[in-house]
């Protein structure tokens, strides 16, 4: 952060990576084929060892090509602050940031499901990103007898009538001169 007579200026970022496995379950005993569906087997085809604690034991696992899932989560942030007193009575704030997300999702699961022939493998794998940019301009507004802030978020066209709008509300205020200002911001929407 940097300060100085009127103001401040400060620029952060922020960084997270997480990869998870999910182990698979281990069903108690074993799961037999049902109507229109198959067993669970040990290395996912018919006519193999049933998959359980009590066939192949608690800290058994299936091999990744059988069961596996996987999630990534990065995300990357930078952003910048200022704050500057433009007048003794009035101060801007302007936040600017930006955001890099980034998540994989990958699943295998090929427990022969519904006699699928041997060999298929029911999958997914999506990997969604985004960029997202975002402006925040607020104005302090210290009177006699109130504290007001006001601003948001928006494109530059916004800002600009949000600015001509303080200016003229600020002209009006000097001229009544009075502890008690009623009146409305007139901005378009």
């Amino acid at each position: 952060m940097k300060t100085f007579s009127d103001g401040s200026f400060s620029v952060g970022g922020y960084a997270d990576d997480n990869t998870e496995f999910r182990p698979n379950f281990i069903p108690v005993s074993p799961i037999t084929a049902g109507p229109g569906g198959s067993a669970i087997t040990v290395d996912g085809t018919p006519n193999t060892p049933l998959y359980s604690q009590s066939t192949t034991g608690y800290y058994s696992s299936l091999p990744e090509s059988v069961w596996f899932k996987q999630i990534v989560v990065r995300d990357r942030m930078l952003y910048s602050q200022i704050k500057l007193g433009l007048a003794p009575d009035l101060s801007v704030h302007d936040l600017v940031w930006y955001r890099h997300g980034h998540r994989v999702h990958w699943r295998v699961d090929n427990y022969n499901y519904n006699g699928a022939p041997p060999g298929t493998v029911n999958s997914e794998y999506y990997n969604p990103r985004s960029d997202t940019y975002g402006n925040r301009l607020v104005f302090d507004w210290t009177l006699p007898m109130n504290h007001v802030e006001f601003g948001g978020r928006g494109s530059i066209r916004p800002i600009r009538r949000l600015i001509r709008a303080i200016t003229r509300l600020m002209e009006r205020a000097r001229r009544i001169r009075s502890s008690t200002i009623t009146t409305r911001l007139p901005i378009p929407i």
